[in-house]
Formats: structure tokens, C-alpha cells, sequence
């Protein structure tokens, strides 16, 4: 037998790998298809109003109304689902006085609606999810100003914060917790 001089052998080899290369490239070129699409995804918009009226009808003012103790002030709290999409809503309300030192959670009881609403971590949970066009039951109606109110609040702000947020409920749980 007659071997080949180690120039030819690495060349053999060379020519070898290449057409391997060749054969290979094609292979892969074959079986891969490549294609791009372009895709437009638009969310929704969830829109939501926080409405406080008065007994009467009437948007509650926004300046404010003069209290005295034991004065029942009507004031109607809900949310309006205005937008195109359900909703899971929550409040969270922030009771204070304009002087730190005094107490306002004490001061200030309200006609929570226990049925329609629940309470946790520091917030009220609407129950039900709230359709596109409707509103939620009042979380409360009346403000009482009860409590001993002593002259130690003549002159003073009492403020009332209700913060309203909401959620899309479509893919978001089955219920409001």
C-alpha cells in the first residue's frame, strides 16, 4: 500500500470538510424558514369616577359645609364606571383634623355599607365586579359628627380624603380580594 504525503492527506481533508460544509449549509438553508409580523395590540382604557352627592342630589361642595357637634351631613359616596371595560374598585378613606394633636377617626362616624362593601387593609372592596355604565352602591351616605368635641376644636378643618382606584376584572381573578 502506498500512503499519501501529508500535503495530499490535509488537503483530502480540506476538500472533505468543505464539501461537508457545502452539504450541510444547503441542509440547514432547506429546513429554516424565516418570516416577520408585524402585530398591533391595543389595551383598553378603564375609566372611573368617584361621585359624592348630597341626599338632595347635589354635588357635595367642594369648599366644604359648617359642622356642629352632632350635625348628620348627607353625603353620598360611589363610583361610576365610565369607561368600556368591568372594574374591581376599592376606597380608602383618610379621616383628619387640621391641628395633629387632635383626634378626627373618633370624631367622625360614617354609615358604612357593610353589605355591598368589604374592609381590608385599609380599604373598601366593592363587592361586585362594576359594568361599563354603572355605579356602585353608596360605600356610606351620612357623616355624623359625634364624639366630645371640646374647645380645643373651635376653628378647625375637619377633612374627609376619599381616594378612589380600580382594576380591569376581565383575566383578574374572580373576585375583588
Amino acid at each position: 500500500r502506498r500512503q499519501l504525503p501529508v500535503k495530499r492527506k490535509i488537503a483530502v481533508i480540506a476538500i472533505a470538510v468543505a464539501l461537508l460544509s457545502v452539504i450541510a449549509t444547503g441542509t440547514l438553508a432547506y429546513y429554516s424558514v424565516s418570516e416577520t409580523a408585524e402585530n398591533v395590540i391595543t389595551a383598553g382604557s378603564l375609566k372611573l369616577a368617584l361621585r359624592e352627592k348630597t341626599a338632595s342630589g347635589e354635588e357635595f361642595p367642594e369648599a366644604g359645609v359648617e359642622i356642629m357637634p352632632g350635625d348628620v351631613i348627607s353625603k353620598i359616596v360611589t363610583v361610576e364606571n365610565v369607561g368600556d371595560h368591568p372594574a374591581w374598585v376599592r376606597i380608602k378613606l383618610e379621616k383628619a383634623v387640621n391641628d395633629p394633636a387632635l383626634d378626627a377617626e373618633s370624631r367622625m362616624e360614617l354609615d358604612i355599607n357593610d353589605k355591598d362593601w368589604t374592609y381590608s387593609d385599609g380599604f373598601y372592596y366593592y363587592n361586585t365586579v362594576l359594568e361599563p355604565g354603572k355605579s356602585t352602591e353608596p360605600l356610606f351616605t351620612t357623616v355624623c359628627m359625634s364624639g366630645y368635641i371640646d374647645n380645643d376644636y373651635l376653628g378647625r378643618k375637619f377633612t374627609l380624603n376619599v381616594r378612589m382606584e380600580g382594576v380591569q376584572s376581565e383575566n383578574n381573578g374572580s373576585d375583588v380580594l
